[in-house]
């Protein structure tokens, strides 16, 4: 810990995500253990395999399923009880990118040899565009009708042509309330009080280009996504004046900082971030920002050249059982859109409200697109923001 201001930090590397974070905790917990801030959840796999035995029906599923994903992104327990039930063993690749997928997905012409993958929302468009992944057959998907409403026919895949929801979650505000005593409810408080002579220099925002350019656009209620270079550049004005004079780190998961004082007010992950309140539950508040932010989301999709597609649907189905599914967030700490599930958590979960989403904040949150969003010059700017905070 330093008292120098002139000492900006960049902790963990764009490849530190909310996906890595799950890999240290699974690493740190054992990969094995159905618990989630300690807090152990009965899930008796012969249940869930007898769930997928009854899912699957008569039908001949094969041998193996062949899953594409994030490393430690599934509870080891839920995969077991599939395959115990249903047949199939379960083989999953990792990848470290979305677009490390999509270019082995194209290189193979749309299989890779895989049954299922899963697809950041930012990515459907593309990977349907170019044909890497199909048409779902609903038929095969009866439990679909278990998804919430809202998650639905969502806007890059109306009627849920080609995905279903994995996970989602969003990015918020965690600030020490010991320290900072007045309400923070919006971007534009964050900003102000980030400013002023309590915050400043004490500031973490994330090492992600999507949300600090978001810093603004969020605040202002316009267009995330935008590509336009006006736009674009008159955030970066803003950035350079209202946030890099007061920033101590650029920082993608700031509990620790926030603990040992190097800050007190930070942007962060709503799942990392959720792990502050097992050891100091008074001292900080969680805050879902007004007017808007973004709702980040994994679905799971069937390649284009997948062998055991009747196994893929199986899968899916599977997955969006309330049991199965609340099982799932047990383990990652993430929801997954199903109905029913924040009622099998045990009552003394901590920050239940930060797995399920409080009423209406869903409506308020906005999805990333990578086409038409000027990656390259948004990655020029943020560049520069970083080399101009170094210089603070």
């Amino acid at each position: 810990m330093t008292d120098n201001h002139n000492d900006i930090r960049v902790l963990a590397s764009a490849d530190w995500t909310r996906r890595n974070f799950l890999r240290l905790a699974a690493f740190a917990g054992g990969v094995a253990a159905l618990s989630i801030n300690g807090v152990a959840i009965a899930a008796d796999k012969g249940d869930l395999a007898e769930k997928a035995r009854s899912l699957k029906g008569d039908a001949d599923l094969g041998d193996t399923l062949f899953i594409y994903s994030w490393a430690d992104y599934a509870n080891p327990d839920v995969l077991d009880a599939f395959s115990n039930g249903a047949g199939p063993r379960i083989e999953i690749a990792t990848f470290d990118s979305v677009e490390a997928a999509i270019a082995k997905l194209e290189i193979s012409g749309g299989s890779a040899g895989y049954d299922i993958v899963v697809v950041g929302d930012a990515y459907v468009e593309q990977m349907i565009n170019r044909k890497l992944i199909q048409k779902l057959d609903h038929s095969k998907l009866p439990n679909l009708g278990n998804l919430r409403d809202e998650l639905h026919n969502l806007p890059f895949d109306p009627g849920n042509q080609y995905t279903v929801m994995k996970n989602f979650g969003t990015i918020g505000i965690l600030y020490n309330n010991t320290v900072i005593k007045e309400p923070i409810k919006s971007w534009d408080d964050f900003f102000r009080v980030g400013a002023s002579e309590v915050a400043s220099h004490r500031l973490s925002v994330l090492n992600d280009q999507p949300s600090v350019f978001g810093l603004v656009f969020w605040r202002e209620g316009k267009d995330y996504n935008t590509g336009d270079e006006k736009r674009l550049n008159e955030a970066k004005d803003v950035l350079m004046k209202d946030l890099i004079p007061h920033l101590k780190a650029f920082d993608a998961n700031p509990v620790q900082g926030l603990l040992n004082g190097d800050y007190v007010l930070s942007q962060g992950y709503l799942g990392s971030s959720r792990h502050i309140f097992e050891q100091d539950p008074d001292s900080y508040t969680w805050v879902y920002p007004e007017p808007q932010c973004v709702l980040w989301s994994d679905h799971y999709a069937v390649p284009s050249g997948s062998k055991s597609t009747d196994a893929a649907h199986a899968f899916i189905n599977y997955m969006l059982d309330p049991d199965v599914a609340a099982a799932e967030v047990a383990h990652i700490g993430y929801d997954t859109g199903v109905k029913g599930v924040i009622e099998k958590l045990p009552d003394d979960l901590v920050r239940k409200d930060m797995i399920v989403f409080p009423e209406g904040v869903t409506d308020r949150l906005v999805y990333q697109k990578v086409e038409g969003s000027n990656p390259t010059l948004r990655i020029q700017i943020f560049n520069e923001l970083k080399a101009a905070a170094a210089r603070n």
